[in-house]
């Protein structure tokens, strides 16, 4: 059973959501989830996702931008990664209850604070001829990581956007392509030049929404056809089915899908749909539907 036939979904499919180039509709997809635990789970892994494309070494190049042209503006609020490694950690337990709505505010403050200071480099940066070791790139890519991460704490759908922009920024950068896939509908889309839609910056964008896509179906794509867990299927071998789901949920080990799988089987569960999810989809992440079935997680 595919994800938009579980939803009926009227607001967006599979093809719309890669191609869609109007900000707003994907805001209003994703805000129309009724589970903002799940949403923000979401957003987290796109996060995850993005910042995981880039090399140390590009790392590095983006951190560095701070180093050598933050004392222009007069601040230092620490490495891009870690503040925003951090802030997805916090968006994680914050969506699972564990934290206080005031350290939750908290995270999300100090990531925008880095989100700003990457702002403030870009808003006084040299031309090229005055300093080559200016990275514009590096600097959106902060930007980027930064703010998108602040709105995952948030949990605003803002996140998935910027975390494309992350990922087709360090997969192919072109100045005129970024302008015209970050403003797309927006009023300022007429202040930027048109570009085709197969340059390489392009592609990259739609990849990275293909690949959230399947983040999508992972997390929300059988929560409303309400699936049943029986309990035998929990008892089973001394409770060993929800003992592995947790550790699975814990420790992000989604390769363990397939044994997940084999447990139930061995239990009882005859649920192609819950069997093929774990077994042959290959995105997974906190939030996955089978996973939290499992564990009682709405």
């Amino acid at each position: 059973m595919k994800f938009n036939e579980v939803f009926k979904l009227d607001l967006m499919n599979e093809t719309e959501w890669i191609n869609c180039r109007d900000t707003e509709k994907r805001y209003d997809f994703l805000i129309s989830k009724e589970s903002e635990r799940k949403r923000q789970l979401f957003l987290c892994a796109c996060c995850r996702h993005a910042y995981g494309l880039l090399p140390d070494n590009h790392k590095g190049r983006v951190s560095k931008m701070v180093i050598e042209f933050a004392l222009q503006v007069g601040s230092d609020l620490g490495d891009v990664w870690e503040v925003s490694q951090n802030a997805i950690e916090v968006a994680e337990k914050y969506a699972d209850g564990l934290l206080a709505k005031s350290e939750q505010e908290a995270m999300a403050d100090t990531a925008l604070d880095v989100g700003h200071l990457y702002a403030a480099v870009a808003a006084s940066a040299p031309t090229p001829d005055e300093d080559p070791n200016f990275d514009s790139a590096a600097v959106k890519i902060g930007s980027g990581a930064a703010f998108a991460s602040s709105l995952a704490v948030s949990a605003h759908p803002n996140a998935s956007e910027l975390s494309v922009r992350i990922a087709a920024t360090f997969l192919s950068y072109d100045s005129d392509a970024y302008y015209a896939a970050a403003y797309e509908d927006s009023d300022e889309a007429l202040e930027v030049p048109q570009v085709d839609l197969n340059h390489p910056h392009m592609i990259a964008r739609r990849a990275e929404r293909a690949f959230q896509w399947k983040l999508l179906e992972d997390i929300l794509g059988e929560t409303s056809h309400k699936k049943k867990i029986k309990r035998k299927w929990l008892r089973w071998n001394d409770g060993y089915i929800p003992q592995l789901a947790q550790e699975i949920y814990d420790n992000r080990d989604f390769e363990r899908m397939p044994l997940l799988a084999d447990a139930l089987e061995e239990a009882g569960c005859k649920d192609e749909d819950i069997l093929d999810h774990c077994r042959k989809h290959t995105v997974h992440a906190r939030g996955c539907w089978v996973v939290d079935l499992l564990l009682g997680k709405e």
